[in-house]
C-alpha cells in the first residue's frame, strides 16, 4: 500500500505541504537567531548545508509508513485466509496493483484481496460473515470480480497465464484506478489544514 513508486511523489507532495506551512514560523525563528556570518534567509542557509534536503527528508520519511505499525496492527487484527478457485475455473490476474482494499481498516466491511496464484486470492476481512460471503460466492463470479478490479486499478502491468483475457484487460487496463492510501492521506491532509 506504501510502497508504489508513485507513493514517492505524493509522500513529496505532502512533506513540500508540510515545509510551506512550517516556513513562516521557521523564517521568523531563524531571523531572531541569525548569526552575523550566517546566510541571509533561512532558505540559502539549508541550500548551503543540505541542497537534497527535500529528497533525504523523503527517503527518511519513506521507511516509516512501509513499517506503519498501526496499518501493521490493523491488518494482524483482520481474519486471514486464501480462496480457492477450481482448476477448471478461469484464473486470477495479477497487475502492478493486484492489492484491492475496500473502505478503511475501522470500517466492518473492510476487505483486502490480493491474487497470490492462478487459482488462489489471499483474502483478509474484519469478519466472519463477509469472509464467507466471498467464500461462497461461484467461483467464476468472484474471479470475474477480482480481475476487473485487479485491471481497473493496473497502472501500467496486467499479467495472465496466458492471453485469453487480453481483449479484456486492453478495455478496463487503468480505467478506475482508485486513489492510493498515501493520495488518501494526503489529501485528508490538504483538507485539514485548509479549515485550520
Amino acid at each position: 500500500m506504501t510502497r508504489m513508486p508513485e507513493g514517492l511523489v505524493v509522500l513529496t507532495e505532502m512533506l513540500e505541504d508540510d515545509w510551506k506551512r512550517d516556513l513562516p514560523l521557521l523564517k521568523q525563528k531563524y531571523t531572531a537567531n541569525r548569526e552575523p556570518d550566517d546566510p541571509e534567509t533561512i532558505e540559502e542557509l539549508i541550500e548551503k548545508q543540505d541542497p537534497e534536503h527535500m529528497g533525504r527528508w523523503v527517503m527518511n520519511v519513506a521507511p516509516e509508513l512501509m513499517h506503519h505499525e498501526g496499518i501493521g496492527q490493523a491488518l494482524n487484527g483482520m481474519r486471514w485466509s486464501v480462496v480457492t478457485t477450481p482448476d477448471d475455473e478461469p484464473s486470477f490476474l495479477s497487475s502492478d496493483r493486484p492489492l484491492n482494499m475496500s473502505k478503511t481498516f475501522s470500517d466492518a466491511n473492510c476487505y483486502l484481496t490480493l491474487p497470490i496464484g492462478p487459482h488462489r486470492l489471499f483474502l483478509a476481512t474484519n469478519t466472519e460473515e463477509l469472509e464467507r460471503s466471498f467464500k461462497t460466492k461461484p467461483a467464476k463470479d468472484l474471479v470475474q470480480e477480482v480481475n476487473a478490479q485487479v485491471v481497473k486499478q493496473a497502472v501500467k502491468y496486467v499479467y495472465g497465464v496466458d492471453d485469453s483475457e487480453r481483449e479484456f484487460v486492453d478495455k478496463l487496463i487503468s480505467s478506475d484506478r482508485p486513489p492510493s492510501l498515501l493520495e488518501r492521506l494526503r489529501d485528508r491532509r490538504r483538507q485539514e489544514y485548509a479549515q485550520a
